[in-house]
């Protein structure tokens, strides 16, 4: 799990806050649906795709601009490939924050009344 973060970067860190924040509304959303909460979910949502994005697009750009001192095009498509992989660490990320939202939010419309 270590390595999963460290090779995300620093941006893992407003992702996994942000993402614990989305988690937690939207579980009391589940427990205790209202319809006014409904307007910050979709707002915490966009805020964590975003930071995840930014995060992937950053890594992606580190990777390139690192990747160009390489000599040989062997060894650069090797660095470029690793660190795609690495950056895409930020996506998952947010990507499992999301499904996790996704899923509590379904259970508060459910229990929402009509």
């Amino acid at each position: 799990m270590t390595t999963f973060f460290n090779d995300g970067g620093f941006v893992m860190i407003p992702i996994l806050l942000a993402g614990f924040l989305l988690t937690a509304a939207s579980t009391l959303q589940a427990l205790r649906p209202i319809p006014v909460r409904w307007r910050t979910l979709k707002l915490m949502a966009a805020g964590v795709a975003t930071l995840g994005v930014l995060g992937f697009v950053m890594a992606v750009v580190a990777t390139i601009r690192n990747s160009s001192e390489a000599s040989d095009w062997d060894t650069r498509s090797k660095m470029l490939l690793g660190g795609v992989a690495e950056s895409a660490n930020n996506l998952t990320l947010m990507l499992v924050f999301l499904l996790i939202s996704a899923i509590a939010c379904t259970v508060g419309s459910m229990r929402e009344r009509a």
